[in-house]
């Protein structure tokens, strides 16, 4: 029980109107659809869907997509809050994969245009 459990009669339209949107939940967050990369002197705009996994590399992030694995200055559970749950699986403390390249979860996953040794590991 809490104080929202309590109605004080009469009711005043206004105040529960207040009282209600105080309580709904807020909005979502707004959610990445692309990942500036830099690494040295290059640099990618990669759109979310090319990215299999995002892989902990203590407070940065190793990128792998399209043959390349560059580190981003932002950590894994900060990127984690801004990717659509809907798109990224969190597989473990140290990796997040992008659903749409598993094909079958089993004790030989298979990914589809990824090097096999980055889609299962033993």
């Amino acid at each position: 029980m809490n104080a929202l459990d309590y109605l004080l009669k009469p009711v005043a339209p206004a105040r529960l109107a207040a009282a209600l949107a105080r309580v709904r939940p807020r909005t979502e967050p707004a959610r990445l659809e692309q990942v500036f990369v830099r690494d040295g002197d290059r640099c990618w705009i990669v759109r979310l869907p090319d990215i299999f996994p995002l892989e902990s590399e203590g407070n940065y992030t190793r990128v792998h997509f399209a043959g390349e694995l560059p580190l981003i200055r932002r950590s894994l559970n900060a990127l984690e809050e801004q990717l659509d749950p809907a798109m990224f699986f969190r597989a473990g403390r140290k990796e997040i994969v992008n659903l749409k390249w598993i094909e079958k979860v089993g004790e030989a996953s298979r990914c589809r245009g990824v090097n096999p040794r980055s889609c299962a590991r033993s």
